[in-house]
């Protein structure tokens, strides 16, 4: 049996072992869990949006880039923790992708809340799921903040990182209202 979980101990990719409930683990598993809900995404949104090509007017760019998005979530981890290697992760192709599908909405006056059917309901929880994840970070951040264990560029990398997930939580909110939109489903609104 593995030794490391009677002792509730864990290795990061740095080779640092931590406990299981250290706050860097944590923030990991939230992005564990968002990447999981977007794969769930790109399930349905074939399933029910692209494989029947019943909608003609469907911008399949917008969901086609979540496979993208699973991977910079992936690269979070070695932005966070290796020192010498930072990948750049797509936040402006996000916000240009925020401005475009904008200018395909209404004009929003209301908060849109989950609902509509499963693929509406599934883009929200990863929204949630991506904010829970960048309270996780900007929390490790607050925690390493003072430490010495942070140099300069590590709390830029960090920022960087917390950028990236704050946009994506808006894409997920804009990509929630495109599909109401497509779907011709009435927006659940407050």
């Amino acid at each position: 049996m593995n030794k490391r979980i009677h002792e509730g101990t864990t290795y990061l990719s740095n080779g640092v072992k931590v406990s299981k409930n250290n706050i860097i683990i944590k923030f990991f598993g939230e992005l564990d869990e968002l990447s999981a809900e977007i794969g769930y995404i790109n399930t349905l949104v074939y399933k029910y949006l692209i494989k029947d090509n019943k909608y003609p007017n469907l911008i399949k760019k917008y969901y086609e880039i979540l496979y993208e998005f699973q991977k910079d979530i992936n690269a979070i981890e070695g932005n966070v923790l290796l020192k010498d290697s930072y990948k750049e992760l797509s936040t402006n192709k996000i916000k240009d992708y925020l401005v475009e599908i904008n200018n395909i909405l209404p004009i929003q006056y209301n908060f849109v809340l989950s609902g509509g059917n499963i693929t509406i309901a599934s883009i929200f929880k990863a929204r949630a799921k991506c904010r829970a994840a960048e309270r996780r970070l900007v929390s490790m951040n607050y925690y390493y903040f003072n430490s010495n264990l942070l140099t300069s560029s590590d709390i830029e990398c960090i920022q960087k990182c917390l950028e990236f997930i704050n946009i994506l939580s808006d894409y997920f909110y804009i990509l929630a209202r495109y599909t109401y939109n497509i779907l011709e489903i009435e927006e659940i609104i407050i």
